[in-house]
């Protein structure tokens, strides 16, 4: 799963790791923690302008949507899509192999369950600035306002060794793509992911990782804050003490 990220790259970075533009003015400030169920406008980009970096809210309202009500309930349950299923469930069914799009982040952290404690890892390239979240995208239009919302969802897939260590609950992990590599996802037309799609994911080898301090939650009160990454010594090794 993947319910937060950090995405510490300016308006230039952001150019220059993905070959986009970064609309002047696009209101968005980098942050080293951005919460899914805030459902956080984000700088995505989408297989119908892969070009230009455009906001996107996390939580996907998919466009068959009637009434705000609805869409609020929805986009607690749409920040996350297996791959596996997306061309069996109606919320991303009508988006596989069309409206692809990619979240570029520095970073994003899953939950380690040590004896029923939760610790926080975060996870970042080893080489490069940036990593590309492979996600789909809809538009929803709120038919008692008028006002249209751009929304996406992110990819997830079954975990790696090292990722079903660190998030050995549930398993599962982002579906990451080198920052170079994302523009792959963009082009694919293919409605499942696999080998044969061409999308190449990025090996779990070249991912760092660190834990981080219990209770990251609530101490990420200010998202901007450098100390939220400061890597904490639990006094042991939780991947090799657990009972999973």
């Amino acid at each position: 799963m993947c319910f937060t990220v950090a995405i510490d790259l300016v308006r230039e970075e952001l150019e220059n790791e993905f070959r986009v533009s970064f609309p002047a003015g696009l209101p968005f400030e980098p942050a080293y923690y951005f919460s899914a169920f805030d459902h956080p406008a984000l700088p995505v980009i989408t297989s119908e302008d892969p070009g230009r970096v455009v906001l996107s809210r996390w939580g996907l309202i998919p466009r068959w949507v009637k009434t705000p009500d609805q869409a609020q309930e929805i986009r607690n349950k749409t920040i996350n899509a297996r791959s596996e299923t997306i061309t069996e469930k109606p919320s991303f069914r009508h988006l596989a192999g069309k409206q692809h799009c990619i979240l570029p982040v520095t970073g994003f952290y899953e939950w380690h369950d040590h004896y029923g404690k939760k610790i926080p890892y975060y996870l970042s390239p080893k080489e490069g600035r940036a990593l590309a979240l492979a996600g789909l995208y809809d538009r929803w239009t709120d038919r008692e306002t008028g006002e249209r919302w751009h929304t996406f969802t992110l990819l997830t897939v079954p975990a790696g060794p090292l990722l079903a260590r660190i998030h050995n609950t549930r398993k599962r992990m982002p579906l990451i793509l080198p920052a170079d590599k994302g523009r792959k996802w963009l082009e694919s037309r293919k409605l499942s992911v696999t080998a044969s799609s061409g999308v190449e994911m990025l090996p779990e080898e070249k991912l760092a990782f660190y834990p981080l301090a219990p209770g990251l939650k609530k101490k990420a009160t200010d998202p901007r804050d450098p100390a939220i990454l400061q890597p904490y010594d639990p006094g042991f090794d939780p991947l090799n003490d657990t009972l999973f």
